[in-house]
């Protein structure tokens, strides 16, 4: 069931007059009650006008019920002329406590079975109404449990080991030579001595190196980065590297001139020549009309656009409707900025496109400008998935509106004002401003001296001198969070004069391709980073004669978190035609604001190797990254995309252990087909992760819905709402950081359900004296079945999801009396 787009809370000043008017354009719902009726409910129904009589349709009208009840039909609906002219809608059967939404359909589709209804003008804000079908229940209420504490994790042991050094050596030799010549000559000119001194420094050299070896060779003593990252991948543990912050850059061109081109790369700084900067992901075409767009405040003065809202209606500014100019499309990004109207008439105008105010501000000499943010209000930033043209019979002639939507993900964290809104003291609105660009904290660097060879001579490795060392004051390498570089582009030239692209991967030995030339970055705590052509025998040495070269950005680190609006200019690599071996050469680009709307996030430093030494043992227990159990199979299977539940038991294929893991897959299509892919897939996954002499083998199971009936006495004081709402939540799956009763990780493949479970669940929740089961079965058995224990098949999986929108899954029907 999807939830309704969230409508700008708007308080009713003047649209409701418009609606009582003596030949209004449109409708609107204005109040509703219900009444009991024999058989039913009766829905009252008034509009701020006398009906049409084209109202009088059932298919026009929809209830829906509270979250988890039972969804309800209008039987009929029909025109009362006495005492007042209104709709009286026909309910038939029970209905669920709490709050239902009436809407109204404006106009309804033919569906085959029914022709298509002719459509009705109606206020877009009063297509819905709030209505209680038992007037008794009080609104429900809402309880959350603290988070459980984490316990704490021991410390791993730490292993000292000794080492020896020249003066042991040197003992131990002088012991064994008075051992074999008692009357040798130990003074320290003596040619045996001297000679003695030669091998206890050669095995002190040689005891270091070994020590080296040893201490590299455990997680706990060892001190080089690229060890301690091998140690934690042989458990499969990714050391977090530093990652480069992320922001959004609102481009702003010069009102007065026209279109800038900026292309992907381009560099946004606080100051010209900055080594801080935010490089950007895309290029596009800066507007200067979509540098200031208007919402549409519905002809009322105190219009807001409520926490959580989805959409909104702009107006389309009249630089952004010339010939050939652009406007906002599907996928773009808006930002929404509060800023101080200054001349609120003006705004009023601009924002009703009245001929002649162009644009909302003007500067001192008349040019038109755009308008600051308030610094004391947040914005926010969405991306579009919808942008439609929309129509508002209230609204004036020839007004171009168009509803812009985004995802549920990017909802507005606040309340944002449509209109201008004088309540907090000074004047404030909101406006939409266009030309967003993603960006990524880094700085592009190139030519001679960004790559030298790394000190003391190894062979094929190369040092990114311009990165330097973090936090010795140089800036790393720009990696994304997964820890690949954002821009990392090396080339090495043959012998014979062309160039060739050297391919970056995570290890050498990834590279299956025999002949292929590849290389690794490699980051350390206290040197600056490294590119490496081979490990030992694993990799090629680039050719000698011809050299190589790279361009990268450096960046990242938590430094990239910068505040709100701390970028201001925009350069532009004006070299970058110039070959790949040319250093970058930044100049502001003109008539252009790159500004961050919002606060840079993302950014992190290196996690310490403390760190990683501490969490990399116990990582697995956490994440699992291999199937060895049974339960193992099924954690694995049940992560995957599209999946609902999953569950696995042990078997035999008659040569090999099996372990058959049977899932529920979540909206399986009907095609056959695809579903034998999707499992073909599932089958796949296993197969990275199973233990080596297990086989294993995905299958669908049968989701097989269950059916609870319970009634509840509650105790004397309590809210019988609030008690039934709490025993649903005690039963229904709930999530996985709070799972209920019913939670696919606590149905299993084949085993019984004992209904007991559900009544001790109930049992204890606050407020419950008496628990009484009505129906226990599943949903094809007879009504008014009752079993102590529900029995499933082997490839049978009990759900009871209790979720209106897929019945097939399970119910739960709780009636509570008593109480309040």
């Amino acid at each position: 069931m999807t939830e309704e787009p969230l409508l700008p809370a708007c308080p009713p000043l003047h649209r409701p007059a418009r609606l009582r008017a003596p030949g209004a354009a449109a409708h609107g719902l204005r109040a509703a009650g219900a009444r009991p009726v024999p058989g039913g409910f009766a829905v009252d129904v008034w509009l701020y006008a006398d009906p049409p009589a084209a109202l009088a349709e059932p298919r026009r009208w929809e209830l829906r019920p509270p979250a988890g009840g039972r969804r309800v039909e209008v039987a009929g609906a029909q025109v009362v002329a006495a005492p007042q002219p209104h709709i009286e809608l026909r309910i038939n059967g029970q209905a669920d406590a709490g709050r239902h939404l009436l809407s109204v359909f404006p106009e309804r589709p033919a569906d085959g079975a029914h022709p298509a209804l002719p459509p009705l003008p109606f206020d877009p804000l009063r297509v819905r109404l709030p209505v209680r079908l038992r007037t008794e229940c009080p609104d429900p209420g809402a309880c959350s449990t603290p988070d459980e504490a984490v316990a704490p994790v021991d410390p791993s042991p730490v292993h000292d080991y000794l080492a020896r050094d020249w003066r042991s050596l040197r003992a131990a030799l002088v012991e064994f030579l008075r051992r074999d010549d008692p009357a040798a000559d130990l003074s320290p000119a003596d040619p045996v001595i001297t000679v003695l001194e030669l091998f206890a420094h050669i095995g002190d050299l040689m005891h270091y190196q070994l020590d080296r070896v040893a201490t590299e060779a455990y997680l706990e003593t060892a001190r080089l980065r690229t060890s301690v990252r091998r140690h934690a991948h042989l458990v499969d543990y990714e050391v977090p590297e530093s990652a480069a912050a992320r922001t959004l850059v609102l481009l702003q061109a010069d009102p007065s001139g026209g279109t800038v081109q900026v292309v992907r790369g381009d560099t946004a700084v606080a100051d010209e020549g900055a080594g801080l900067g935010f490089v950007l992901e895309q290029g596009r075409s800066v507007h200067p009309g979509l540098g200031e767009i208007a919402l549409y405040d519905w002809g009322e003065d105190l219009c807001r656009l409520p926490a959580g809202a989805t959409e909104c209606v702009l107006v389309r500014p009249r630089p952004s409707s010339a010939q050939g100019a652009p406007w906002l499309t599907a996928g773009d990004r808006l930002v929404f900025e509060v800023v101080d109207p200054e001349d609120i008439a003006r705004h009023r105008d601009w924002a009703a496109r009245v001929l002649g105010t162009d644009w909302p501000a003007v500067g001192a000499v008349g040019r038109p400008r755009f308008r600051d943010p308030l610094p004391s209000r947040r914005a926010a930033a969405v991306t579009l998935t919808e942008v439609a043209e929309f129509h508002d019979p209230l609204a004036a002639a020839g007004l171009p509106l168009y509803r812009v939507r985004w995802a549920a993900a990017d909802a507005l964290p606040r309340a944002y004002p449509a209109s201008v809104d004088t309540g907090a003291g000074g004047a404030e609105v909101t406006v939409a401003r266009g030309n967003a660009v993603p960006a990524h904290h880094g700085r592009l660097v190139g030519g001679p001296g960004v790559l030298r060879p790394a000190e003391g001579g190894v062979p094929g490795a190369y040092t990114l001198n311009s990165a330097g060392i973090p936090g010795r004051g140089g800036s790393g390498v720009a990696l994304r969070p997964s820890g690949v570089p954002y821009r990392m582009e090396v080339r090495a030239a043959l012998p014979s004069g062309p160039r060739i692209e050297v391919a970056l991967v995570r290890a050498l030995l990834d590279v299956t391709s025999p002949g292929r030339l590849a290389c690794v970055l490699e980051f350390e705590d206290h040197e600056p980073p490294l590119l490496r052509f081979c490990t030992g025998a694993v990799g090629l040495l680039p050719p000698l004669a011809g050299g190589v070269a790279a361009r990268y950005e450096t960046g990242g680190g938590a430094v990239g978190n910068v505040p709100a609006n701390a970028l201001r200019l925009l350069e532009h690599d004006t070299a970058a035609a110039q070959g790949f071996d040319a250093p970058p050469v930044w100049r502001t680009v003109p008539s252009l604001v790159a500004r961050n709307p919002l606060p840079a996030t993302g950014g992190r430093d290196a996690a310490p190797l403390d760190v990683v030494r501490r969490d990399a043992p116990e990582a697995f227990a956490v994440t699992p990254r291999r199937a060895v159990t049974t339960a193992d199979h099924a954690v694995a299977v049940a992560r995957a995309p599209g999946v609902q539940g999953a569950a696995a038991e042990r078997g035999t294929s008659g040569s090999w252990p099996l372990i058959r893991t049977v899932v529920d897959l979540l909206d399986a299509p009907d095609a056959a087909a695809d579903r034998a892919a999707r499992l073909a897939s599932l089958g796949v996954l296993l197969e990275d992760v199973r233990m080596l002499g297990t086989e294993a083998t995905v299958a669908e199971g049968a989701p097989v819905g269950l059916l609870i009936g319970l009634r509840l006495c509650a105790l004397p004081g309590n809210d019988p709402e609030a008690v039934r709402r709490a025993a649903l939540r005690a039963l229904r799956p709930g999530s996985a950081a709070r799972p209920g009763l019913f939670h696919p990780s606590r149905l299993e493949l084949g085993k019984p359900v004992y209904v007991s479970a559900a009544l001790a669940a109930v049992a204890a929740v606050p407020g419950v004296d008496a628990v009484e089961l009505l129906e226990a079965r599943r949903l094809g058995e007879a009504p008014g079945t009752v079993h102590e224990v529900i029995r499933v098949g082997a490839a049978e999986i009990p759900v009871l999801d209790d979720d209106p929108a897929r019945p097939e899954r399970g119910r739960l029907d709780i009636t509570v009396r008593g109480g309040t």
